[in-house]
């Protein structure tokens, strides 16, 4: 029984021996390809890298630009927001002044026109337009109205 196992023993340490040499004469020979296969893996780690670095400036570059976006549409509010505000007081200004302005025909007859019954319209007018102002400056210095940002645009019908 030794005897069988010695000798078994040599053979397995003979084919270890033999394995091993070929293993080492495999490596040898795929040493070139496995240099140039690390060699290209390197390659494409800086490559990824880069890559990796490019996005990160480009997000950066898209952030930016979101809060750039995100800028300019609260200033687009806020100029409609002024838009319509001028629209309004334009429009209020406008309806105030025809209750207010003389017109020059109407000046034109109540200063030289014959009193007829144009003169007496346009007397009626005048004293509309009057009786309005004396409302509106009645309107302004009213205790009542509390408001400081009350101004005379304020009580345009």
């Amino acid at each position: 029984g030794s005897l069988d196992l010695t000798s078994y023993s040599s053979t397995i340490n003979a084919e270890l021996s033999t394995l091993e040499r070929e293993c080492i004469a495999l490596h040898r020979q795929a040493a070139p390809d496995t240099a140039i296969l690390r060699e290209e893996l390197d390659a494409a780690d800086d490559i990824l890298a880069g890559l990796q670095e490019m996005l990160l400036g480009f997000q950066a570059d898209l952030s930016g630009l979101s809060g750039d976006i995100r800028q300019l549409q609260d200033q687009s509010r806020s100029l409609a927001v002024q838009v319509d505000n001028r629209r309004e007081a334009e429009e209020g200004l406008r309806l105030f002044l025809e209750r207010i302005v003389i017109p020059p025909n109407m000046a034109e007859c109540i200063c030289r026109g014959e009193v007829d019954e144009i003169f007496l319209e346009c007397v009626k007018d005048l004293e509309e337009k009057f009786a309005y102002v004396q409302m509106t400056e009645h309107d302004l210095d009213d205790p009542a109205c509390n408001d400081p940002g009350f101004t005379a645009s304020a009580g345009i019908p």
